[in-house]
């Protein structure tokens, strides 16, 4: 039986003590019905796995747990991903982000395209935002992930593409790291452009939401160095299409 893991933004050290927030605890207590005495794992995103035994449950559902172990976590590809993704609507980007995650995306970028039919006003992006963040986390605790994706929004494809080449250790399209941009309509598959690349160890790719790009959009993705591809001879939707690019960059460059 896999043992129950629950993420923890704090510092985390073996023979320490970490009393979990009411949201964490809640979950912990409550949705996994974990019990005193039992042994769970923590993480941080500092790409390593804390075990733990619970030491107390009060009342209120605060929970703390004693940590006893830091060990390595090997759930990381060599592979270092990056998801540029144009926002899509209701559920499609929680989904997008949960099961990316799952995949092994490093770095995610979300931004909003010229095809949008309204601007959502600052504070509720930033409401959304730290929904967002918590999905990435708790696809990061299933999944067994001891390091958590990175979130990033931007007003424009053109910023998305700048955060992206100067997040630390990822996306600087060049010998060993490529950016591709999926279109329908490309005359270059994707999997034939993969395999002409050997010994990739970063990849970006860029998704465009319901409604698609603009023209300037596709534009900006190519004068940035990204090459468009096709997936193939069926159109898929935003969710769908950069899972399978990173299923795909997986299987050929990953741990897949």
């Amino acid at each position: 039986m896999a043992i129950t893991r629950i993420y923890c933004d704090t510092a985390l050290q073996p023979e320490c003590d970490v009393t979990l927030d009411k949201t964490a605890s809640h979950h912990l207590l409550t949705v996994l019905r974990a019990r005193i005495g039992q042994s769970v794992c923590v993480f941080n995103g500092d790409g390593k796995n804390y075990l733990g035994t619970i030491e107390s449950a009060d009342k209120n559902r605060s929970c703390k747990i004693r940590i006893t172990q830091a060990l390595a976590n090997s759930s990381e590809s060599p592979l270092q991903t990056c998801l540029i993704q144009g926002i899509s609507r209701n559920d499609r980007m929680d989904f997008t982000l949960q099961k990316a995650t799952e995949l092994g995306v490093n770095r995610i970028f979300a931004f909003r395209t010229d095809l949008v039919n309204q601007r959502v006003p600052f504070e509720r992006q930033q409401k959304k935002a730290a929904h967002w963040q918590a999905v990435i986390q708790s696809a990061a605790e299933q999944s067994g992930r001891a390091q958590i994706p990175l979130l990033q929004l931007s007003e424009n494809l053109a910023t998305a593409i700048a955060m992206a080449k100067d997040s630390p250790g990822i996306i600087k399209v060049g010998e060993k790291a490529a950016g591709w941009l999926l279109l329908p309509d490309a005359d270059q598959k994707f999997k034939t452009s993969i395999a002409s690349k050997p010994g990739l160890e970063a990849a970006s790719i860029i998704i465009g939401p319901e409604r698609g790009l603009s023209d300037s959009e596709c534009e900006t993705a190519r004068a940035g160095g990204y090459e468009a591809v096709t997936l193939g001879p069926r159109i898929m939707r935003t969710e769908t299409a950069g899972l399978a690019a990173l299923s795909i960059l997986q299987a050929l460059s990953g741990d897949f």
